[in-house]
């Protein structure tokens, strides 16, 4: 028998998509009592109390509101549709629920400076989330802006950048509890999650660890089955295209139910 401990649902950001879809998957989620119920809501633009009364109604515990920096020319830089001080807006609407909130920062954007890095830290800090990630900005190697800026990794202060973060977030009781790296990153560095108050992020934990079976839903989700006894994991991908994905649906569900032995 297999009791579900934590829901994390993200990366992307699922309060993008239309409320009563949103309140689909949803509903769909009942498992009865859930130590961790983790939804991504992410980009700031897409924080309504509409969408943090259904994440509430539906049991989500934690949430996360995402500045990446708090510079308006570095947001317009990389695309994103809000501004600093909409981030803010946000954060404080989400605030008057009982949700535990992160926050992320990515160090190395483009057009970001270490002065603008530091006076993000300084602004996260002094909204005082429960986690704060602090991302090294990763490129893929045949993106339009890597090609443009092929630099970009040796050239990068962003060493100093997670080095003021790290500082500054332990002056004010964060610790760090998490640390992974991708292909790619800005000199080699590295993510790295911070809590307070020993609200650390379950889901992260038993992800980087490898100590728990996770089941995966959606286009290019792994999920993983964790042997304890034998210490080992076995892993089943879905696949990455949407139409394929929609179309092979039943395929991808016994392939789960077999890799968990469902019978």
């Amino acid at each position: 028998m297999y009791f579900v401990k934590n829901i994390y649902i993200g990366g992307g950001t699922p309060t993008a998509i239309p409320t009563n879809e949103l309140e689909r998957i949803l509903q769909s989620l009942t498992f009865g009592e859930i130590k961790e119920f983790t939804v991504e809501a992410g980009r700031p633009d897409t924080i309504t109390r509409e969408k943090l009364d259904l994440l509430k109604k539906y049991n989500v515990t934690r949430i996360s509101v995402n500045p990446q920096s708090f510079n308006d020319e570095v947001l317009k830089n990389i695309g994103r549709a809000h501004s600093a001080n909409e981030t803010i807006e946000a954060y404080k609407l989400a605030r008057e629920y009982d949700f535990d909130i992160n926050m992320d920062l990515i160090a190395g954007l483009p057009g970001e400076i270490i002065k603008s890095f530091k006076n993000s830290i300084d602004k996260v800090i002094d909204l005082n989330p429960e986690n704060v990630t602090v991302h090294t900005l990763a490129l893929k190697r045949a993106s339009e802006f890597a090609i443009e800026n092929h630099n970009i990794f040796k050239q990068s202060k962003t060493e100093k950048m997670l080095d003021y973060a790290k500082k500054e977030l332990s002056k004010y009781g964060y610790k760090p509890y998490y640390m992974y790296r991708q292909k790619n990153q800005v000199e080699n560095l590295e993510n790295i999650g911070y809590f307070r108050d020993n609200k650390i992020c379950r889901f992260n934990v038993e992800s980087m660890e490898e100590t728990a079976s996770i089941i995966a839903c959606g286009a290019n989700a792994i999920s993983k089955r964790f042997f304890a006894l034998e210490n080992r994991i076995e892993r089943e991908a879905n696949v990455k295209d949407i139409p394929q994905y929609i179309t092979r649906i039943e395929e991808m569900i016994s392939r789960k139910k077999e890799l968990f032995e469902v019978k």
